[in-house]
């Protein structure tokens, strides 16, 4: 395929998966008024619960991305407020870090069966048909990610990338490497993989590796970001409130690098273990500073990116 075709065809995965976002969100608006509304509110009014309802929603799906991009439509349609859906952000960034844990659970070879199961649904009346329609869309998301993961491969694969990937033993290179292949790939899960591989061959070292995953953490916010630009100032707030945190931890951690690869070294003794709880102590340490500091970030969220209108002040349980 020429690079012209490549081209094309990730532009037309993107647009498929934003396209799926919009459609996603209308669905929302006209089931989330009661039911989902309310239920929603439950789970995020405390940013604990939160925390821990991103922290799974991402273990499952894994894939960072996918639910801060959801979290983000949420957002847009009302059904979550800006100040509560920063607990589950925060949370979607814990839980990316089963990557390196777990064996991949494939949640996207099952988007197809959510999308029957939605259409299927979809030919019933009233409410069903509602439900249907929404988890139909919800499935054309997972799907249109792995459009998206499948259209990136001559480039995933590209021996150029690799090389270049492999000088990151030095840390700025590395944190580097790890946000624009994210960014460009759309997944923090193949970065890492990518990082790991080199890392068991022995083209990179210990400590490059945590970096270009502390880094692919900043990368992954990208497609919040992207998924917010045709939507409304809260829902771009809760994208780049979520890049904020990201950018901090970066900036926190990045003297800390060789220390954390130390402390986890401490721990276990196979390298891809040391990064993995190194990946898990740089997200959960950044999950446990800003929970605390939600509401006066919120606040300050608020100030720096207002609505059109006049903003209704938000309070954090």
């Amino acid at each position: 395929m020429s690079l012209l075709n490549t081209i094309a065809l990730i532009l037309a995965t993107i647009s498929l998966f934003l396209y799926s976002l919009e459609r996603f969100g209308k669905e929302i608006k006209k089931i989330g008024e009661e039911r989902l509304r309310n239920w929603l509110g439950r789970v995020t009014s405390n940013r604990f619960s939160g925390f821990l309802a991103g922290l799974l929603a991402t273990a499952f799906i894994q894939s960072s991305s996918a639910v801060t991009s959801i979290i983000v439509t949420f957002v847009d349609s009302g059904t979550i407020s800006f100040a509560h859906s920063l607990g589950v952000v925060l949370g979607a960034n814990v839980g990316t870090t089963t990557t390196a844990w777990l064996v991949s659970l494939k949640i996207f070879e099952v988007a197809p069966f959510i999308m029957v199961g939605g259409m299927m649904l979809s030919f019933f009346p009233r409410s069903i048909h509602l439900i249907g329609k929404t988890i139909f869309l919800f499935g054309f998301i997972l799907f249109s990610l792995e459009l998206i993961n499948n259209a990136l491969e001559p480039i995933k694969n590209n021996a150029l990338l690799i090389h270049y990937l492999s000088f990151a033993d030095n840390h700025l290179i590395g944190v580097l490497a790890g946000i624009i292949i994210t960014a460009v790939i759309q997944s923090s899960s193949v970065t890492v993989g990518l990082a790991l591989l080199l890392l068991s061959q022995g083209s990179i070292s210990t400590e490059g590796t945590v970096a270009v995953v502390i880094g692919s953490n900043l990368g992954s916010t990208s497609t919040a970001i992207i998924a917010s630009i045709r939507m409304s100032r809260t829902a771009t707030r809760t994208a780049v409130t979520n890049f904020v945190f990201n950018l901090t931890g970066v900036i926190l951690f990045f003297p800390l690098i060789n220390t954390l690869a130390q402390i986890s070294s401490g721990v276990f003794n196979e390298p891809v273990e040391i990064v993995a709880l190194s990946h898990l102590i740089f997200n959960v340490s950044i999950g446990a500073l800003f929970l605390l500091l939600l509401s006066p970030i919120s606040n300050l969220m608020l100030r720096l990116l207002p609505d059109k209108k006049i903003e209704v002040h938000e309070i954090i349980n």
